[in-house]
């Protein structure tokens, strides 16, 4: 049930989310995925691993750029701590976050102003 509520907290948070078509190599698969985080474009591939009854054994996410990874980080966590944990737990978690997510976003802007 665990799975299910933490895709429920991701599907929450991405908006106008895209996907790929699968590509297969044996007991991997990978798809790419788009989406938008509080307004910060995502960018994604995901690759899944399968064991010998064809369950999951390993799953590895991708997201680029920085800016978005940190936003995702920084709206995903307090809303998973909320759930399990209480509002307390979230709002710290999402309290620490946020600063992060803030200087990524702005250095992403103005970096290239001064390269």
């Amino acid at each position: 049930m665990e799975v299910v509520a933490l895709h429920r907290d991701i599907f929450a948070v991405l908006e106008d989310l895209t996907t790929a078509e699968p590509l297969v190599h044996g007991d991997a698969w990978s798809f790419s995925f788009t989406a938008t985080i509080r307004g910060v474009d995502l960018e994604a591939i995901n690759l899944v691993r399968f064991d010998s009854q064809a369950k999951i054994a390993e799953n590895t996410i991708f997201i680029r750029p920085l800016p978005a990874l940190a936003t995702l980080f920084a709206t995903l966590p307090p809303r998973v701590s909320t759930r399990r944990r209480g509002r307390l737990h979230g709002t710290t978690a999402g309290l620490l976050a946020q600063p992060l997510a803030l200087a990524l976003r702005i250095a992403d802007r103005l970096v290239p102003k001064f390269l």
